[in-house]
């Protein structure tokens, strides 16, 4: 494989930037009408609830401690389970009718995920809308409808809420700087790739080197180029108009 000529490279890089200027001009272009016009906001907002039994601490002892570690990994072992019913189509039918919500039930699963913190009882809940008061609404009345489903069925009440859900002020899947650095890098590295090939195609003879690179012949002699009426002296290092010779009258 031939060696790899950087100082050709680069050269040629140089004189070929107007490709790269217009390229990534291009892809700069591109990206603001994806990034302002094709890009559909969306909005996240997450609660965050714990498994805890509501006790009274100031009457319990010491001798106790095993009870309440016990409450502890029996909240830890409802932690999946809960999360199978926040789930459900169960739950997703009543949000949507409690807050008469324009969606199906799959859309409504599609749009909630849930994070269970590791050896915890801490659980998040992460509701995506094309409305950001929505996706705080839904969060929120989801931990109501779990409440009282869980109350129904468990005959207890161990959801707290640590962090109620909040408009978000901004959508989530929109970053203006990060799309323009995005296509800004795009644009360089596909104009760099383009003047590479550019130059691993080109096999014109620009110079002495050309020649015994692609035709294998040794060069003897370089001829200076001399333009029409100019002759280039190189060790006085200036120039002179030719003139013509007198003819003789």
């Amino acid at each position: 494989m031939e060696d790899l000529d950087i100082k050709g490279i680069l050269k040629i890089f140089l004189d070929k930037i107007r490709y790269v200027i217009v390229i990534t001009t291009i892809a700069l272009i591109i990206c603001c009408f994806y990034t302002f016009y094709f890009i559909t906001p969306k909005y996240k907002s997450v609660t965050t609830i714990v498994l805890a039994n509501q006790v009274d601490y100031k009457d319990e002892t010491v001798a106790d401690l095993p009870q309440f570690a016990q409450i502890i990994k029996v909240n830890q072992d409802l932690v999946p389970v809960y999360s199978e019913i926040i789930k459900s189509k169960k739950i997703a039918r009543q949000v949507i009718d409690n807050l008469k919500l324009d969606l199906s039930e799959k859309e409504f699963l599609e749009n909630i995920s849930i994070y269970i913190a590791k050896e915890t009882t801490i659980i998040s809940i992460s509701v995506t809308n094309l409305n950001r008061e929505d996706a705080a609404g839904i969060a929120n009345e989801i931990v109501n409808v779990l409440s009282v489903e869980v109350a129904d069925i468990y005959k207890m009440e161990n959801i707290i809420i640590i962090d109620k859900a909040e408009i978000p002020e901004k959508a989530y899947n929109i970053n203006h700087m990060r799309d323009l650095l995005l296509f800004f890098v795009i644009g360089i590295i596909i104009s760099s790739i383009m003047i590479f090939i550019i130059y691993y195609l080109d096999t014109t003879i620009k110079n002495s080197d050309d020649v015994e690179k692609y035709v294998g012949l040794d060069t003897i002699a370089n001829i200076p180029m001399i333009q029409k009426g100019l002759i280039v002296h190189k060790d006085k290092k200036k120039s002179s108009k030719l003139k013509p010779k007198e003819g003789n009258k």
